[in-house]
């Protein structure tokens, strides 16, 4: 088994009270590596944090609502001022936030870019500000994306939300160019839909199982949802060193189709 190399790494996780981003802080604490973690349900992070800190001690949560402008900001710099600088900062939020075909408002746009973009933009920016400050050799920006973020069918009623993930996908790669020489690497990953409770798929599949099966045999080599375990790996390369020539890579998980 390759060692990633993550003990003792410090990771910031943002929207992590449930889905990939959960997860994801069970996986690096069991790497050896101390996590804050970040979300609204102040219940569930509770919990998270007892858990992972009976398998390592150490790890932090923080809730605050991510959305309004500012809360980014003020969240990474209270974790950097608290528990030193943090290597590794994942962004796992985001979501369609109900918003279908077509977006009525200026406002719907507005908020579903938010979500999936604004604010790991702006929490970026401030981790940035204090990493150069440190002039750190190591750090890695991952960003959860989506398959919809490259979907261009007309059937798909979810456009706020995949030219959200397209945005970010270029940002992504845009930011790599920049930062790539001064240590600051950047990923996305795109996985398929996953089933999470209380998301978008799991009301769908209940709400209409067929036409989610069609969707998933029309649109992806395996016709079916991904698994956690299918998805989180990759991202824990992608945070070691051994992601240090991929700066500016979308891993594309879904296999899915596109025209």
């Amino acid at each position: 088994m390759i060692n990633l190399g993550l003990e003792n790494k410090k990771v910031i996780i943002l929207g992590a009270s449930n889905g990939i981003g959960k997860q994801l802080s069970y996986d690096f604490v069991n790497q050896g590596s101390k996590v804050s973690i970040v979300a609204r349900n102040l219940r569930s992070l509770k919990k998270i944090a007892s858990n992972l800190n009976s398998i390592k001690p150490g790890n932090n949560f923080f809730s605050i609502d991510l959305m309004p402008e500012g809360n980014p900001t003020k969240i990474i710099k209270k974790i950097f001022n608290l528990h030193g600088v943090h290597e590794i900062i994942i962004n796992c939020v985001g979501g369609g936030m109900g918003v279908n075909n077509p977006p009525k408002k200026y406002n719907d746009w507005n908020k579903v870019w938010r979500f999936n973009c604004g604010i790991a933009i702006e929490s970026n920016m401030e981790a940035i500000k204090h990493l150069e400050k440190q002039k750190t050799k190591f750090a890695r920006f991952i960003h959860i994306s989506s398959y919809a973020g490259k979907l261009a069918k007309p059937t798909h009623n979810k456009i706020a939300y995949s030219t959200s993930k397209a945005f970010l996908n270029s940002y992504i790669k845009n930011m790599s160019k920049h930062y790539g020489n001064k240590n600051l690497i950047f990923n996305g990953i795109m996985p398929g839909p996953i089933l999470t409770k209380g998301k978008f798929w799991k009301k769908k599949i209940k709400k209409n199982p067929k036409e989610v099966r069609k969707y998933l045999k029309e649109n992806f080599s395996l016709n079916r949802f991904a698994k956690y375990s299918e998805i989180t790996p990759y991202i824990l390369a992608l945070a070691s060193e051994y992601s240090s020539y991929t700066s500016g890579s979308i891993i594309d998980l879904s296999g899915g189709e596109i025209d």
